[in-house]
This record gives structure tokens, C-alpha cells and sequence, in this order.
């Protein structure tokens, strides 16, 4: 029995053989179609990974909460005015160097730019790459032969003086062929050094000026969740590509702190008949009750710190403000004295005009 399924398996591996066909078990020939496919999958243009991408995204989310009670007014004026210039996003940007953050938005603020586009800097990148590939190369050969002129130098110190002559000029020959490499790896990465400076302008123009044409667009909200799709895939495609592609992720990040300040800040302002500088702390406080559960984070925060936001409103009246960004200013200012170190007599006024709800009654959000 064994014999003849032998004498038949042989049979047919050798007719197949006769035929011209290959002879693989079927898990190789899966196995090659699979690579195929992915060969076929794997055409175009290199870009950034989905998964990549959405990490960017979401990092990008975090920042622009956090820093939106400072930018968002600076944004939002950007929108109407129509002969905005990159030195206005400089600016408008520029508070974000302040916040910690695992992305880099050191481009949007940059100053030194160079007019460029994605595929350029796409490019650029590429032959940054190849460039320092090659400096990495030359510097290990140039280990090699420091090397080589540290062996020679020793045999010259065992060998006598009639084969000293010969080793003597080898050594020569091996130090000044040394120099002339290090001289040429230091031109190398002096080129290096000055690509990755144009390269980094060329990022900044690109970076700036996506932003830009993102806010003066029909599609262009400015809302951080909304910016964030934008610029994540910022300088290497444009927004209109960087926001399709992130918009099939849904965010599943909850709202930063400093963001929901600023929402609540403005929904007092919609609450209240009049401005937030018109009206007295009576009428806020008690506008706070009614704006949403005292167990909310944000409205438990500003009715500790009550004292805090009662501050920053006299100096908001002093400032004479537009109510467009009077709220953006009181948010951001109340946060950060809130959050600043006080002395103990500081301390204990914020105790004494802390808001008390726990005889208010809960409506609800």
C-alpha cells in the first residue's frame, strides 16, 4: 500500500517535471503569492504609515487643546483677514514653545524660511538620508585606516633600522592619505550641516504656509480637533491630504483640561445679557451654578479658585479687551495664576472666597 502511493506521488512529480512546471508544496507557492500581493500593495509614493499617522494626530490634538485658550483667538482673527502673511502664524503660534509635548512645533514659528512644497521637501528628505548614509560609511572607513596607521606605527618601533626606511614612508603614506580623508569628511559634514539648515527653512515655509491656506479655506474650521487633522501630516503631503486621510480615525482622546476651562469661560459669556467685564461677581457666580453640574472638573476649578477668576476679570476691565478675545485672555490668564506658586496669605483669601455649591442644586449639563 505504502509502496504504491510512493510509486504514484514519484509518477506525478516526474510528469509535472516532463510538462515544465514547478514542483513546490503548497505552502511555498501561498506563501509567494502572499508576497506578491503585498509587492503589488506596496506601488507608489512612500507616505506616512496610518498608525504613525494617527499617534501624530493625537499628539497634535493634546498640544492645540492645551494651548488653545492663547492661540485660539490669534487663529481665529487670522480667518478674516485675508491679507494675512506668514510673519502673522509666526506669531499667533509662537505660544506654543511653551508646552511640554512629544511633536516638535518649533516650524511653525520658525523665521528663517525658504518657499518650497511637500514634494520638495519630500525629496530633500531622501537625499538628506542618502547624504548622511554616505558620512556614516566614510567615517567607518576612516576608523579603519586610523587604525591601519596605528598598527604600522608599532611595527615600525619592532622592526630594525634596515627595514625601517621602507615601513617609515608606508607610515607616511598612511598618515597624510588619513589627514586628506578627515579633511574631506569635514567639507562632508560642513554640506550636512548646511542641507539640514535649508532643509529645515524649507519644512518652515511649508509647514506655515499649509497652515495658512488651510485657514483662509472654505473647509477650514478652526477647532483644534479640526487643526489637528491638518497638520499631522504636515511638511511631507498638504493639509487637504493629511486631513482626508485622518479624518477616517476617530478620536478617542477626552477634551484637555485647559480646553474645557476656555468652554466654560465662554459659555458664561453666551449665559450672561452682558459682558463678562460688565458684569458683577454676583451675577457670574450665580450663572456658574446654572451652568452645568458643580461635579464637572471645570466648574469645581473655577469655584476653588474663585478668587483667581474674580481677579483676572478686574484686569481684563483694565485692558480694555474686544469681546471676541476677552474670553481666550480671562481662560488663559486665570489659568495660569490658578496654577501659580501663592504665599500663605494668598492661600488662605482663596480659601475664605471659595464658591460653595453643596446647597445649590445639581441640574445637570
Amino acid at each position: 500500500m505504502l509502496l504504491n502511493y510512493l510509486a504514484d506521488y514519484f509518477y506525478q512529480t516526474w510528469s509535472r517535471c516532463r510538462s515544465g512546471l514547478q514542483v513546490f508544496p503548497r505552502s511555498y507557492q501561498k506563501r509567494e503569492n502572499c508576497e506578491q500581493s503585498n509587492m503589488e500593495k506596496r506601488r507608489g509614493r512612500p507616505t506616512i504609515p496610518s498608525n504613525h499617522l494617527m499617534g501624530i494626530r493625537n499628539d497634535w490634538v493634546a498640544l492645540l487643546e492645551s494651548a488653545w485658550p492663547d492661540i485660539g483667538w490669534q487663529l481665529l482673527s487670522l480667518k478674516g483677514n485675508v491679507s494675512a502673511t506668514l510673519d502673522e502664524v509666526q506669531v499667533a503660534m509662537k505660544p506654543l514653545a511653551d508646552k511640554n509635548c512629544r511633536i516638535s512645533p518649533t516650524a511653525f514659528f520658525e523665521k528663517e524660511l525658504l518657499p518650497s512644497t511637500a514634494h520638495e521637501v519630500r525629496q530633500k528628505r531622501i537625499s538628506g538620508g542618502r547624504l548622511r548614509d554616505r558620512i556614516r560609511k566614510e567615517s567607518e572607513e576612516l576608523a579603519l585606516l586610523f587604525a591601519k596607521c596605528l598598527e604600522v606605527g608599532r611595527t615600525l618601533e619592532e622592526v630594525g633600522v634596515s627595514e625601517g626606511d621602507d615601513i617609515e614612508l608606508e607610515t607616511v603614506r598612511r598618515y597624510t592619505l588619513y589627514v586628506h580623508r578627515c579633511r574631506e569628511l569635514q567639507l562632508r559634514q560642513n554640506e550636512t550641516d548646511e542641507f539640514d539648515r535649508q532643509l529645515k527653512a524649507r519644512e518652515a515655509h511649508v509647514c506655515q504656509s499649509e497652515l495658512l491656506a488651510y485657514i483662509h479655506s472654505k473647509r477650514g474650521r478652526i477647532h483644534p480637533r479640526k487643526l489637528a487633522n491638518a497638520l499631522a501630516g504636515l511638511p511631507t503631503m498638504n493639509w487637504r491630504q493629511s486631513q482626508a486621510r485622518c479624518r477616517q480615525f476617530p478620536i478617542k482622546l477626552d477634551k484637555h483640561f485647559n480646553y474645557r476651562v476656555l468652554e466654560l469661560v465662554l459659555k458664561l459669556t453666551k449665559r450672561l445679557r452682558t459682558s463678562l467685564t460688565d458684569a458683577s461677581p454676583a451675577l457670574i457666580s450665580n450663572t456658574l451654578r446654572r451652568v452645568g453640574s458643580p461635579r464637572r472638573a471645570d466648574i469645581r476649578f473655577v469655584a476653588d479658585n474663585w478668587r483667581d477668576f474674580r481677579l483676572t476679570l478686574e484686569e481684563a476691565c483694565n485692558a480694555q479687551l474686544s469681546e471676541g478675545s476677552l474670553p481666550f485672555v480671562v481662560a488663559s490668564r486665570f489659568l495660569n495664576r490658578a496654577r501659580s506658586p501663592k504665599s500663605r496669605s494668598e492661600r488662605f483669601l482663596s480659601e475664605s472666597e471659595r464658591l460653595d455649591f453643596r446647597s445649590s442644586t445639581d441640574l445637570g449639563d
